[in-house]
């Protein structure tokens, strides 16, 4: 797929791995809706960035809530672009606490973010194009949806359970769909490892994470995950497939 000239809606996008997505589809020719939940500045800063590089960028604010509906933030970033090609699901919530410790409303917090939302996104999402397409089976990949996983979907891990369990779904969501919308809908994930610090509850970045041991000695970038996104997005014959950006942790 050629992403010169469509419009991607990019989930979280105001803020550090989601940015660095913007600024690589803007860097392409896409036109890119940043989605944000409370960073409006970081947001609307970013959008008149990329507005300089001759692409064009609008933002769109939603909380995904248990009792909030995230399928309507595809019907706003299609009123606001006319016409939205590519969703990535880039958005989560993060929380470093045993399972004994973890309140209802962490657990719902995390599923919701992290798995329901990119569900709802993606179904709302799927159901616009095939509609606006008439539902002609021939026309290959009318959209693409790429969501943003975890390397530890490859293993299990204590001390996050809730956000595991929520990855984990997400990657057999991934596969499934890629199937049943095959082929008007093209969908794939990127896994990545230790890059940035998790921001926390209270908004500080967490310094009790450790990394870990990674085969290859290099810790991944924001900017290693959008190139794989972008690696996705051009490519005409992957779908269902999960890309790990974590110098081999998944292996380990």
């Amino acid at each position: 797929m050629d992403v010169a000239g469509s419009t991607a809606l990019v989930t979280g996008g105001a803020l550090r791995i989601g940015e660095a997505i913007c600024r690589a589809l803007a860097d392409a020719g896409c036109n890119v809706v940043i989605h944000y939940d409370q960073s409006e500045e970081r947001a609307c800063g970013l959008a008149e960035v990329l507005k300089t590089e001759g692409v064009q960028a609008w933002t769109v604010q939603e909380h995904f809530a248990p009792d909030g509906d995230p399928a309507q933030l595809v019907d706003r970033a299609w009123n606001v672009s006319g016409r939205v090609n590519i969703l990535i699901n880039n958005a989560s919530t993060f929380y470093t606490l045993p399972l004994l410790d973890s309140a209802a409303e962490d657990i719902r917090n995390e599923l919701e973010s992290n798995l329901v939302a990119p569900m709802l996104l993606s179904k709302r999402f799927a159901e616009r194009l095939m509609h606006e397409s008439d539902g002609a089976s021939g026309e290959l990949a009318l959209g693409h949806v790429v969501n943003i996983l975890d390397r530890r979907i490859a293993q299990n891990e204590s001390g996050c359970i809730p956000y595991l369990v929520s990855k984990k779904g997400l990657a057999e969501f991934t596969r499934a769909t890629a199937l049943e919308w095959a082929p008007q809908i093209v969908v794939n994930g990127v896994a990545p490892g230790a890059i940035l610090p998790p921001v926390m509850k209270m908004g500080a970045p967490s310094s009790s994470e450790p990394m870990g041991a990674v085969p290859l000695g290099r810790q991944c970038t924001p900017e290693d995950v959008a190139d794989a996104v972008l690696h996705l997005l051009h490519s005409v014959t992957m779908t269902g497939q999960v890309l790990f950006i974590d110098g081999g942790q998944n292996l380990l």
